[in-house]
């Protein structure tokens, strides 16, 4: 049987990375830069803080300690505009820049909580090591043969890539208590989520787009479908193909479809927040405060029996 990684007192978070964990269209260029040295340094110091700030509340409310796995449908070879492969070197620029590198509180958190960089179809995955900063940072991992044979269909690339870590990491999936999940793109990541666990084990998704209440008829579609559920649309009034759901035609779905519209959460959390880190963030307080008050009234009812 494999080792568990995992230790009881951590729990997994799987984050994809751009519009999520980084918004680079709409958090670096927000405004205009009074130069060069500002635009390197000082946003990429505002996400850090900004995450690092709620992964230290998390641990905090939670006395669980955030263990972050970056998923990205980014290609691990691919170049980047500066020449630099995959998601490396925005990484690296956001989370541990070098005139900072472990040299404050702040760094060090975000060697703490950044564990782990996965390229969605790969057969290996990266160990975050900002020691080695100079030399590989980035520790190439394969994954052992029974690993590899956790295979989902193309729509699902995300899902076998967490469905693979979090074998490596828990193989019994009985550590984890909780996993949380976030993406912007409700048809890659949402599906990181219906990754198979343990019954009891609670599943929380943050979606960082717009910041609603509830989620529309539409959006329940889109959550579903992501799902892998197949609706026909058709209006079983007059029998035409319904486009855009919406509340005043959802009625008309035929009653299995709505069903699978009411089950589009899986019976798990989801918390529909504003975009990017900020969303991010914005959804992993409300996880915080969550497990938190599970775990306290768990604890009360402990004391009770």
């Amino acid at each position: 049987m494999m080792k568990t990684t995992l230790k009881d007192n951590q729990i997994l978070m799987f984050i994809d990375f751009n519009n999520t964990l980084v918004d680079y269209e709409n958090e670096y260029n927000d405004f205009t830069p009074r130069g060069m040295d500002e635009a390197i340094y000082s946003r990429p110091f505002t996400i850090r803080k900004r995450v690092i700030d709620c992964l230290r509340y998390f641990e905090k409310q939670t006395g669980l300690t955030p263990v972050v796995c970056v998923v990205t449908n980014a290609k691990a070879d691919a170049l980047d505009i500066n020449g630099s492969p995959g998601i490396f070197e925005d990484f690296k620029m956001t989370f541990f820049p070098p005139e900072q590198l472990l040299n404050n509180s702040l760094s060090q958190a975000c060697a703490k909580y950044l564990k782990y960089i996965t390229y969605a179809r790969n057969d290996y995955y990266f160990k975050v090591n900002p020691e080695k900063y100079t030399n590989n940072m980035f520790e190439k991992v394969y994954f052992d043969d029974k690993i590899l044979t956790i295979r989902y269909a193309p729509d699902f690339k995300k899902k076998e890539m967490v469905d693979r870590m979090l074998t490596t990491l828990d193989p019994t999936k009985s550590t984890s208590k909780y996993i949380i999940f976030a993406g912007d793109s409700i048809k890659d990541d949402y599906p990181m989520k219906e990754v198979e666990t343990p019954e009891g084990v609670c599943k929380i998704f943050i979606r960082p787009f717009r910041a609603k209440k509830t989620a529309s008829p539409h959006v329940k579609l889109q959550f579903a479908k992501a799902k892998g559920e197949i609706f026909t649309m058709k209006n079983q009034q007059n029998g035409k193909i319904i486009k855009h759901l919406d509340y005043n035609n959802i009625q008309f779905l035929p009653i299995d479809e709505q069903l699978k519209l009411d089950n589009y959460s899986s019976g798990d959390i989801i918390y529909l927040t504003q975009k990017n880190s900020r969303g991010l963030t914005d959804g992993l307080y409300k996880a915080a405060d969550f497990i938190a008050s599970n775990l306290q009234n768990k604890e009360d009812t402990e004391e009770m029996e």
